[in-house]
């Protein structure tokens, strides 16, 4: 099975996920790693995905 820190060491510049089982409420673990526009975080113990603002597009700067 894959190690988060593997993951991470793969992904350079591209977004990647790992799930995993474990014991917990939900049944498994997530972990991530690279730039990345979703954020996991912890809600009363269930992992939910935050949405980041996207970064402004090049030519929306130029208008």
């Amino acid at each position: 099975m894959p190690t988060s820190a593997a993951v991470a060491a793969s992904s350079d510049d591209a977004a990647a996920l790992l799930l995993h089982p474990d014991a917990n409420e939900q049944g498994f673990a997530l972990h991530t790693a690279g730039r990345r526009r979703r954020t996991p975080i912890d809600f009363d113990g269930l992992t939910l995905i935050t949405l980041n603002p996207a970064e402004p597009d090049n030519e929306l700067k130029e208008l």
